[in-house]
């Protein structure tokens, strides 16, 4: 009996261009990013953190940054900039304008590719910072899924079976927009995109606890001290009025 491992052909050398595990270096997608001093969220960007960004890719020239910040470009405008917008602005050679155009629809689709979308019921479409993805994608935040918001209240209403899992989201989603909007309409509170982030990672992780201290144990042992401390502070404010 001959042995097995002297029967077998020898492999076929692999070519060029053939399909194989990708490597573990980091692609060159990975490696580009808008930069240290940036928010990865082109859409908080300013006038001043666009020139940066627009510097960062080799376009310096001086009409065109003084053009940018004389019409106010922020971030959020950026994908909306065509070939003529451009022209607008100072940029006069069509290979630049199109080279420019490349650059920033490239920041486009990274911010498309790093944030994730959840359509909710409710909210429509919901756009999630990867650090938001990660504890969401964790064993204790899926747990949620398995708990009734409303206890049995289902059985009652049979529309009323939403999860926590749900409501959770919906939650980090409300608590970053009333953050937002706060730093909009109070620019002296200094509100960071940071300050936003751990506000909501607070909303979404507020059902994470044991039954203790879920909704039901909150309001028998929590709501009540934070009432009263809450009303004597409106007392002494009102007192010194």
């Amino acid at each position: 009996m001959q042995r097995a491992d002297s029967e077998q052909p020898s492999k076929r050398p692999r070519c060029d261009d053939s399909p194989r595990t990708p490597s573990n270096t980091p692609s060159a997608e990975a490696d580009w990013s808008p930069g240290l001093e940036l928010h990865p969220d082109y859409k908080t960007w300013g006038p001043e953190q666009v020139c940066s960004f627009l510097r960062r890719g080799g376009f310096e020239e001086p009409v065109l940054l003084k053009n940018i910040r004389e019409n106010e470009i922020t971030g959020a405008l950026l994908p909306c900039l065509d070939e003529s917008r451009f022209e607008n602005l100072g940029v006069s050679s069509l290979g630049e304008r199109k080279k420019l155009l490349s650059y920033i629809q490239r920041l486009v689709q990274i911010h498309v590719d790093t944030m994730k979308v959840i359509n909710d019921p409710i909210h429509g479409h919901i756009e999630l910072h990867p650090l938001l993805v990660r504890i969401i994608d964790t064993p204790q935040f899926q747990r949620l899924r398995y708990i009734k918001q409303l206890g049995g209240g289902y059985y009652v209403f049979p529309g009323a079976s939403h999860n926590r899992f749900e409501h959770s989201l919906g939650v980090g989603y409300l608590a970053g927009c009333l953050v937002h909007a706060l730093g909009e309409k109070q620019p002296e509170l200094q509100i960071s995109e940071r300050d936003v982030l751990c506000v909501q990672i607070a909303g979404l992780c507020h059902d994470l606890d044991g039954v203790s201290l879920c909704c039901p144990g909150w309001s028998a042992m929590v709501m009540g001290h934070f009432l009263t401390c809450l009303m004597d502070d409106l007392f002494h404010l009102l007192a010194r009025r």
